[in-house]
């Protein structure tokens, strides 16, 4: 019923997704290599319902769970979203779209392919960051390009840029898919002097976009920008962010069961959130980020902002349950932290935040891993030689 695609077969013949994307048939695009068996993929396809063989599109996510699923979208109704994007992002001027993240990544999916392909513009695939010095160059010879990113990919990217070299031709630039790098804007600037920044937020169930701002709109990482046309917000009891939208999915799919989405229905985030005065959003961070220690509320999204105003390298947090009891964090900085690094940004964070804020460890690590969407690996993480800074004594 659904043509299988992955990615491997995309990068090598891009003809491929195109005939996909305008054949009236469905079709699912996965990673490569892809997180699932055949025989996972076998059972969860079989709970499609017919009515979803034409017009359709599925790509596999992980969530905030860890736990694979299938989300199913409509094409017509993506198609309306990348118009809202382009005319959001102000893309009419831009003329390429290069690719550094995977495109089974719903964020690149939708507003690089998808826009690219709905306004007949060019795009370039790379490896990203596997490939720096052709990225780079990439940069430099695409002709005013648009750059869809993670925050986390920075730390890494600024290893390979030198000192004054800078990519005028990139005339937007885009982030999403974690906490918006508010701390680099500075060299961000420096380094694309033409660039317009832009903050994005959605989830895959969203496919995927929710809001989109201008950087320059708010010095906070964690305010969000107006909702796309028709898209909503509301926060419930629990302080989980719930949205519903237009362009939503139409499915969920895990190998169980399959879920349908209706327009009507309001759907997780997996983020906590605060409204403002002004009726716009707050993050105050992933579900699995956002905990209590000795009674206070602790937002790792909230501390790697603050960490980040000083510490321009990788970092990533991890949690596990303290001598004391209680669910503490542990701070990963990479690469090349050492105690003096340690005792600077314990004295920033002291300057800030009482006591239950502070890590109970930190920790040097060479590389901080990322999954195949760019967000740190933290099972991967756990898994490498890390050496310790510091530790709380309780």
């Amino acid at each position: 019923m659904f043509q299988v695609l992955n990615e491997a077969e995309v990068q090598e013949n891009p003809a491929l997704l195109s005939a996909a994307w305008n054949s009236g048939s469905s079709f699912i695009l996965l990673p490569t290599p892809s997180p699932v068996t055949e025989e996972w993929l076998s059972k969860a396809l079989a709970l499609i319902p017919a009515e979803f063989a034409q017009g359709h599109f599925g790509i596999l996510t992980s969530g905030s769970t860890g736990t694979p699923k299938l989300v199913i979208g409509s094409k017509s109704r993506t198609t309306l979203l990348a118009r809202q994007i382009h005319a959001r992002q102000e893309l009419e001027s831009v003329e390429t779209a290069i690719v550094t993240l995977p495109l089974s990544y719903s964020y690149s999916l939708v507003n690089q392919w998808v826009w690219a392909h709905l306004h007949d513009r060019r795009i370039v695939q790379t490896r990203g960051l596997a490939d720096p010095a052709t990225l780079l160059t990439t940069f430099e010879e695409a002709k005013s390009s648009m750059l869809c990113m993670v925050g986390s990919m920075l730390p890494v990217l600024r290893r390979y840029v030198a000192a004054g070299r800078t990519f005028p031709e990139v005339i937007r630039l885009n982030f999403a898919g974690g906490p918006f790098p508010q701390a680099e804007m500075e060299w961000l600037h420096q380094v694309f002097p033409n660039a317009r920044v832009y903050h994005n937020y959605g989830c895959t169930e969203a496919l995927p976009r929710l809001t989109i701002r201008r950087a320059d709109e708010s010095p906070d990482a964690m305010v969000l920008g107006a909702p796309v046309e028709g898209a909503e917000f509301d926060v419930d009891e629990e302080g989980m962010l719930l949205f519903r939208s237009p362009y939503a999915a139409s499915l969920v799919l895990d190998v169980e069961k399959a879920t349908r989405i209706a327009l009507s229905d309001w759907v997780p985030t997996g983020d906590r959130a605060e409204f403002l005065p002004n009726g716009r959003v707050r993050l105050l961070g992933r579900k699995s980020e956002v905990f209590k220690r000795h009674g206070e509320k602790i937002s790792l999204s909230s501390l790697g902002e603050t960490i980040q105003s000083i510490w321009n390298k990788g970092l990533a947090f991890y949690t596990e349950t303290a001598a004391d009891g209680e669910t503490g964090h542990v701070l990963v900085l990479a690469p090349d932290a050492d105690q003096a690094s340690a005792r600077t940004i314990l004295l920033h964070l002291r300057q800030k935040y009482r006591r239950p804020f502070w890590p109970i460890r930190i920790e040097n690590a060479e590389t901080i891993p990322l999954s195949g969407n760019g967000k740190p690996d933290l099972a991967a993480l756990k898994q490498q030689p890390r050496t310790l800074l510091w530790k709380q004594i309780l």
